[in-house]
């Protein structure tokens, strides 16, 4: 009698399954459902091996091959990672297509005594479950975008939003970057474009229609990533609530976010790199020598003046969308960071209870 392994239809699991991704080391590493781990039955030079004799031999051939590696690797993980798990551990196991990769191991598993399942169509139905999920979801958000030049601390601000209970949207924390030129994340490398909206699509999942969604006013990219068009489109329709600071308080806190060194030896190479390729407005030859004298404020003063600040002026005369407040402070960024939140959540709710936006 064959073992019964379910066809799972969804990739929503709510049971304590633990889920299993067959495919390739490669192949998850590019995207993947959330919550899955890789316990591949070929590796990437394997994979890349079958692909070969496939084409080039005979789809025979290919099987055969195959059949012997997956064997071999399927064994390898009943040893390392199934040899301690209860008789009561459900598994639900997918591949690219729901086809040979995850059966195989669904049917040895099954044989072994533990409950199975295998998701019919496998990554690419959840790929496009991902992509039609963020055009939907995109559609009924209440976004709020908080505006404002490079360091009047619009992160820190969406965080303490967070912390005193409102819902929010933070791209830069999905794509693992600050969002500018000096926005890499040292020792962090940003997600694949394909597990960027994946985490996406799971954190809009999150939000009902009734709340409001504080979001920074982003660009369409965020380091190599981009937003998808759904959400874009969404984000240039939103109100906008605008900080402003003198630049001498948004320079210390662009300094005391960034330390120096990294500065120097990360995100300076890169910056001037950009400017000497793109930008006729920004004096390199001036910048190297801030960065030869350590003198970090006029550097990163005359990067603010000569690029950001312009791009972001720019930026802004193309909004159509409403702007909620302009809101003018002139102290130290992280001095003025809770009364900006309190003032921006008492902005919203008056926008927000206009019968004209209401029903936005």
């Amino acid at each position: 009698m064959s073992p019964h392994i379910e066809n799972i239809t969804s990739f929503e699991f709510d049971r304590g399954e633990v889920i299993i991704d067959v495919r390739s080391p490669s192949e998850f590493n590019e995207d993947h459902a959330l919550g899955a781990i890789n316990l591949p039955v070929l590796s990437d030079s394997e994979f890349q091996r079958i692909g070969t004799i496939y084409k080039e031999v005979s789809p025979f051939e290919a099987s055969k091959v195959g059949a012997a590696l997956v064997a071999k690797n399927i064994s390898k993980h009943l040893e390392e990672f199934f040899c301690d798990k209860p008789h009561t551990r459900k598994f639900v196991f997918y591949c690219a297509r729901g086809g040979k990769r995850s059966r195989s191991m669904a049917q040895v598993c099954s044989m072994v005594g533990w409950s199975t399942g295998v998701v019919e169509g496998g990554y690419r139905a959840y790929r496009r479950q991902v992509m039609s999920g963020i055009e939907e979801l995109s559609e009924g958000l209440k976004l709020v975008l908080v505006g404002g030049k490079t360091g009047t601390g619009k992160t820190a601000i969406l965080d303490l939003l967070k912390g005193k209970g409102c819902s929010v949207l933070n791209l830069e924390e999905l794509a693992v970057h600050r969002g500018s030129l000096l926005g890499a994340h040292k020792d962090l490398e940003q997600p694949a474009q394909k597990l960027f909206e994946t985490r996406l699509f799971e954190k809009l999942k999150n939000f009902n229609d009734e709340e409001i969604i504080f979001a920074e006013a982003e660009s369409n990219k965020i380091g190599r990533l981009f937003i998808p068009v759904a959400l874009w489109k969404k984000m240039k329709e939103a109100p906008i609530f605008i900080i402003e600071n003198q630049i001498e308080h948004r320079v210390n806190y662009i300094l005391d976010e960034y330390d120096p060194h990294f500065l120097k030896e990360e995100a300076i190479p890169n910056l001037l790199s950009f400017f000497d390729k793109k930008s006729s407005a920004v004096d390199t030859a001036k910048l190297r020598n801030f960065v030869q004298e350590k003198k970090w404020e006029e550097f990163v003063q005359d990067v603010l003046i000569r690029h950001y600040d312009p791009l972001y002026q720019h930026a802004i005369s193309k909004r159509t969308a409403s702007i909620i407040k302009w809101l003018e402070i002139d102290q130290p960024v992280e001095h003025s960071l809770d009364s900006v939140c309190s003032e921006l959540i008492a902005s919203c709710s008056t926008y927000w209870q206009s019968p004209n936006n209401a029903s936005s």
